[in-house]
């Protein structure tokens, strides 16, 4: 059978877990609102140079090196990049990335003519 001073010290260890995890939950997003900031410059930087040695389609690549600049980013800012950050940030790019083309897309018109309608005789 469970005292209370048992019940109470058992409560007290699962809010305290809890609050652990909730601030290392506020850590990792604090982390990622940072790194995310760099995000638009390092892009436009890697967009820049891969333009320039005629590789501008090369998606992959230029996410590997936003993502690897990023790294070099958060160490030196002293931010603990991991998976799940990584996994978020290139989630974000890819999303960011996707909005961008339904833009230009949306922007540029249909791409074919539409078919001319005949009247049925």
């Amino acid at each position: 059978m469970l005292t209370l001073t048992q019940v109470a010290a058992a409560i007290v260890s699962g809010a305290t877990a809890v609050e652990s995890a909730i601030v290392a939950v506020g850590v990792v997003v604090r982390d990622v609102k940072t790194i995310v900031a760099y995000i638009p410059d390092l892009m436009q930087t890697f967009e820049n140079a891969y333009a320039q040695i005629g590789q501008p389609t090369n998606g992959a690549g230029k996410l590997a090196g936003v993502l690897a600049a990023l790294e070099a980013v958060a160490a030196r800012i002293g931010v603990v990049w991991t998976d799940s950050i990584k996994a978020l940030v290139s989630d974000i790019i890819a999303q960011a990335k996707a909005a961008y083309n339904a833009v230009v897309s949306a922007a540029k018109g249909p791409s074919t003519a539409l078919p001319s309608v005949q009247a049925a005789v």
